[in-house]
């Protein structure tokens, strides 16, 4: 650039200017979330921004610490409902465009008495059972305390099917008792 008046033209002097995006690019995060999770989700750097604003259109979600950064700490509560993050930069000349992240909230899997194939009785030796439920369920923690006339002790598994064996030592029925989580 030069500047020009009735003294002559000045020497040629360079001005660098920046110019910054307006556009917001990404957002990154869990788009499937478990009810009590803590997920982190962030936005793309947007040069010059001085805030990301950020917004849930469902209920039950809580931005732990600041608020107003590219990285947000979101804790989903037990209650929480399915919905979108909307988040945008602010700049000195505006905001960007805004960008949505939809979040579907996954139930969590709840285990009850719908196992459909629960025997009420068995013969005392091996046995495997397998639980059918009518859920989403992957996978299942079980237990068995020791039960006295029980011939075994105490037994546990990780699976969808309980692998056990019960040896009555009595003349007499037990009930066997396992715990599911």
């Amino acid at each position: 650039m030069t500047a020009e008046n009735f003294c002559g033209t000045s020497s040629t002097a360079i001005l660098t200017v920046t110019a910054s995006s307006k556009v917001l690019g990404s957002v990154t995060g869990s788009e499937e979330v478990c009810p009590g999770a803590t997920e982190i989700y962030t936005a793309s750097d947007v040069l010059g921004a001085t805030s990301y604003t950020w917004s849930y259109s469902g209920t039950g979600a809580t931005i732990n610490g600041a608020t107003n950064t590219k990285e947000i700490q979101v804790e989903y509560s037990d209650a929480a409902t399915s919905g979108a993050w909307t988040v945008y930069a602010t700049l000195d000349c505006g905001n960007t465009n805004s960008l949505v992240k939809n979040i579907t909230i996954n139930p969590l899997t709840t285990l009850d008495d719908s196992a459909s194939n629960i025997p009420t009785s068995i013969c005392s030796g091996p046995f495997i059972q397998n639980l059918i439920f009518d859920n989403t369920l992957k996978s299942l923690d079980w237990s068995r305390a020791n039960t006295p006339g029980i011939s075994i002790a105490s037994n546990s598994g990780t699976r969808l099917n309980i692998n056990d064996t019960l040896v009555n030592e009595t003349g007499s029925d037990i009930v066997v008792t396992y715990n599911l989580d």
